[in-house]
């Protein structure tokens, strides 16, 4: 060091001080001889530091570098974790990591079922798998086959994926509510081998069985056609397989197998991360459902950077009623219960009654939610398990900001992560909020974040339906504050794998070269703005938003304002066609919590002209019984806007006079005038 100082002394501060201008004219300015140490460090922060607080500054002022520093500390987690597994890396699918939670944690509750009061540690769950894998095997079912669960959420459910993991069989998760014509098209999708399905849906089944739409064993098909095999499952079992021959009692086939050991490994050697865990099925609230690819990365990674993102620990007991079919409960949850001992308490359906009885009495600390399962619980009457449990973090997404500050504040729930991810997206955000922060959005999206995860936010005309371009045909960025269609690169860390089997809906979410530079984008059909200190706000659904009066509607913005009226227990927007009318009209669709109670309709008026533009203000009130809802509680809202007024709708609509400004019954006489262009708006 010394000899370090010596050289900067002399080759340095000596040549400097000879100079002519100095020495001579303004010796004033001469450096004084200075010890080693000190000279270092007047180098580093005159030459390095001050010039990276200066660029860290800066962008911090223009780009919100630091804004999202928690998405940076757990990424870099994630890569040092990465770095450190080294070749194991590429091991880590779900039935790895499983084992290795099985080794970690043998005598550890893995779950405990609420319904039935009954628990399983990993090693239980484990073992029970292994019978189940050794049945599967025996009845023919073999790696790269597909098979289709249809099961309530249930530790059971969680056996099969474990035991088709052994085997290097695909699942195709269904939603146990569809029937028909959607139950028949999922199964073709996935070119299922065999369907297992509680014994409750039997009537679902035997439709569709019945109606030949599916070659299934036992038809009398010709051999090359027979494609799928049913299996109940349950103890009303029996009762189905006395009554329908083609199908197969699954209890019974794993009761005479006594094999409790694990299947030779060797069968999945070569199963990586790109390979296929799942098929999870979009909700089907536009069309029929899609089977939304989910590899073996997914499974894994997504689970342990949200497991780090909300802070989650070994000793946690995560509450959860959502459908394990959902990626939210399927790969969240139990990704969760895999890679960090989290111990899965699971119900098979949501109760708002039960909900925090059971937090207070299975010591639940964290708790998940989806859609309006966070203001069905504040419509439940109150109780003194209301505050008396151990909840510190809830977790989920689409929690809406009124909803947000009523449900923390009266549960008592002091920090929320709040999240938004698509099964088949590849982007994702999540905003750790705490009590103080502000309430709303769905996440951070600061300058690390956006180079990281490839994602920009670009132009949407709403009327025309379409992206907004430039003259040179590409895509426009939108500034801070505007919002515009989330998009994202499709490369690394945010691959697309797309739909089973079905490169039409795959391709119709790409876009390709939107900035001229030949890369291929994934599109969200979601409207999404950034702020100026780079919170992420959910805007609008493409196709939610409409046009009226020349003007863009947000279907959000009117359901949060109308959503506090009195006696509304649900309410859903959306635009309607009227004859003789450009664009569509404003027709709000309400749940009343008391049918003996009427709308205050000047309540609604009042609200209304106070909070929103002309425009948007309702101009149609639909009151129904129920609220069509997807087993995800999202709504369903295409059958309103395709009805909107006509004879098809049979609920009471109520419409603004635009003479007398109040809300009236509509009429086969007023719908005359409407259609004959006699009445406007």
């Amino acid at each position: 060091m010394e000899d370090f100082g010596n050289y900067i002394q002399l080759n340095v501060v000596e040549k400097f001080n000879r100079l002519p201008l100095i020495s001579e004219n303004a010796p004033f300015l001469q450096i004084p001889p200075m010890e080693p140490f000190k000279l270092l460090i007047a180098i580093f922060v005159t030459f390095i530091l001050l010039p990276l607080l200066f660029i860290i500054y800066y962008m911090e002022r223009s780009e919100k570098f630091l804004t999202d520093w928690k998405f940076c500390w757990d990424f870099g987690r994630v890569v040092l974790y990465k770095l450190k597994l080294k070749g194991r890396w590429s091991r880590r699918t779900f039935i790895n990591t499983f084992d290795e939670a099985v080794q970690k944690w043998p005598n550890k509750n893995a779950i405990e079922y609420v319904d039935e009061k009954r628990s399983y540690t990993f090693l239980e769950l484990s073992k029970h798998a292994n019978r189940i894998a050794h049945a599967l095997q025996s009845e023919g079912l073999k790696k790269g086959d597909t098979i289709a669960l249809m099961q309530s959420n249930k530790p059971e459910c969680l056996m099969y994926w474990v035991a088709c993991s052994r085997l290097g069989i695909k699942i195709a998760l269904f939603n146990y509510n569809i029937k028909g014509k959607a139950l028949t098209h999922s199964i073709n999708v996935a070119d299922a081998k065999a369907v297992f399905f509680d014994d409750n849906l039997y009537s679902s089944i035997r439709e569709i069985i019945d109606d030949h739409s599916i070659s299934v064993v036992g038809n009398g098909a010709a051999e090359e056609n027979i494609l799928t095999q049913f299996y109940v499952m349950g103890k009303d079992g029996d009762r189905v397989r006395e009554r329908e021959k083609r199908i197969k009692w699954m209890d019974t086939i794993v009761d005479t197998i006594n094999d409790e050991s694990e299947i030779d490994k060797s069968i999945v050697d070569d199963v990586g991360l790109q390979a296929i865990f799942s098929l999870v099925y979009t909700s089907g609230t536009t069309g029929l459902p899609k089977a939304a690819i989910v590899k073996q990365k997914r499974v894994y990674l997504g689970s342990y950077s949200f497991y780090l993102s909300f802070g989650m620990k070994h000793s946690d007991k995560l509450y959860c009623v959502l459908p394990l079919y959902h990626s939210s409960a399927g790969l969240l949850g139990v990704g969760m219960m895999i890679n960090g001992g989290v111990t899965l308490v699971l119900r098979s359906k949501f109760s708002k009654s039960a909900f925090f009885k059971d937090c207070f009495d299975y010591k639940v600390t964290v708790v998940q939610y989806i859609g309006e399962l966070c203001r069905y619980l504040l419509l439940a009457e109150k109780t003194e398990y209301d505050t008396k449990h151990n909840i510190r973090l809830a977790f989920g997404n689409g929690l809406r900001a009124d909803v947000w500050r009523d449900f923390t504040k009266r549960f008592n729930i002091k920090r929320v992560s709040e999240f938004y991810a698509a099964t088949e997206g590849n982007v994702l955000f999540v905003n750790n909020w705490k009590k103080g922060d502000i309430i709303g959005p769905m996440g951070k999206g600061g300058f690390v974040n956006r180079m990281t995860l490839g994602y920009t936010f670009v132009r949407y005309d709403v009327e025309r339906d379409e992206l907004v371009r430039d003259k040179n045909g590409h895509c426009i960025e939108c500034k801070k504050g505007e919002p515009g269609e989330l998009i994202t690169r499709v490369a690394g860390a945010s691959d697309f794998p797309g739909y089973y089997k079905n490169e039409k809906d795959t391709e119709a979410k790409m876009i390709h070269s939107p900035f001229g530079d030949g890369c291929k984008w994934a599109r969200s059909g979601d409207l999404v703005l950034r702020d100026e200190y780079s919170n992420i706000w959910f805007t609008d659904r493409i196709g939610d938003t409409f046009r009226w009066k020349g003007e863009n509607v947000s279907t959000g913005e009117v359901m949060n304002l109308l959503s506090e009226i009195p006696n509304v227990e649900n309410i859903q927007v959306v635009g309607i066609e009227l004859p003789k009318h450009e664009g569509r009209a404003c027709m709000v669709v309400v749940q009343l919590h008391d049918e003996n109670i009427n709308l205050d309709f000047d309540s609604v008026i009042s609200v209304s002209q106070k909070n929103l533009p002309k425009y948007a203000q309702p101009l149609f009130v639909r009151l129904i019984k129920q609220v069509d809802m997807t087993g995800t509680f999202k709504p369903t809202k295409t059958t309103y806007k395709i009805q909107g007024i006509s004879s098809e709708c049979k609920d009471p609509i109520y419409y603004m006079n635009p003479k007398t400004q109040k809300f009236e019954r509509l009429t086969a006489e007023v719908k005359e005038l409407i259609e004959n262009g006699s009445l406007k708006f």
